[in-house]
């Protein structure tokens, strides 16, 4: 069976995280994996060739498997630790294994094999993904009173951290014609060094500058004078997808800039 049966196969997570334990794992990470046909552990039984690179990875996906089965008939399953097994074994290298030759084993052919494991890490990708999604949002919840108290702390010290900063001037520029006007009117080029580091809130700020109307107060609409806006960014540099940055290969996650705007990623090999 899929080993996302583990996290409960293909149904949707139904249960939640606990107010008072946000990082326990959703309530359908239960079922132990039943013996079937398609299942690693008899598929990998089945080579004709061990030592295939195709072979290895089938059994090294069996015996994460058989470890687990093993370790949870002597004691209670641990939900969490579980879930950071699942997100280790799907970084392992053992799912880019192909080997060699047309046959798995007799009557099977290894390119059906490996559709089968290629699916099966797809759909464990998107079960961990959601599970990603569910800690997030207890997180937020959890950490919502700790973040209130942040934010009375620097009010009453009268100060500002850099996510400030920057609400503090994409305000001022947006809600101002006049501000925009004149930072227009005072920079008549921008250039954007390392733009694989700036996030949407930053790109508003610079297509706002950088507008060919100032009377426009909506970045997406916005479109630069042409020649005034030149980005330049490497995208295997790029360290802050954490926090929203975007990739100069995909201007699009921070905007859709127009054909009139320079947009020259890094060609560095």
């Amino acid at each position: 069976q899929r080993i996302t049966a583990l996290a409960g196969g293909r149904a949707e997570i139904a249960g939640r995280r606990a107010r008072n334990h946000p990082v326990s794992s959703p309530a359908t990470l239960r079922s132990i994996p039943a013996n079937r046909p398609t299942s690693p552990p008899s598929v990998a039984k089945k080579a004709h060739r061990p030592d295939d690179w195709a072979a290895q990875s089938v059994m090294g996906i069996a015996r994460w498997v058989a470890e687990l089965r093993r370790r949870e008939t002597i004691r209670a399953r641990d939900a969490d630790g579980l879930e950071a097994e699942l997100h280790e074994l799907c970084r392992r290298r053992l799912w880019n294994w192909r080997g060699g030759g047309k046959w798995f084993a007799k009557d099977l052919d290894k390119a059906s094999v490996l559709a089968r494991r290629d699916a099966l890490k797809a759909e464990l990708e998107a079960f961990l993904d959601r599970c990603d999604a569910d800690l997030a949002a207890c997180l937020r919840e959890e950490l919502r009173t700790l973040c209130d108290a942040y934010e009375d702390l620097k009010r009453g010290a009268g100060c500002l951290d850099f996510l400030d900063l920057l609400m503090r001037a994409r305000d001022l520029v947006r809600d101002d014609v006049a501000v925009r006007a004149e930072l227009s009117r005072r920079f008549t080029h921008v250039l954007v060094d390392e733009f694989q580091d700036t996030d949407p809130l930053q790109a508003e700020i610079l297509l706002l500058i950088a507008s060919a109307d100032p009377a426009e107060s909506r970045w997406r609409n916005a479109r630069p004078a042409p020649g005034k806006l030149f980005v330049v960014g490497d995208p295997k540099q790029s360290i802050y997808r954490f926090r929203s940055s975007c990739s100069p290969v995909a201007p699009s996650s921070c905007t859709s800039p127009p054909a009139s705007a320079p947009f020259r990623p890094s060609s560095r090999p």
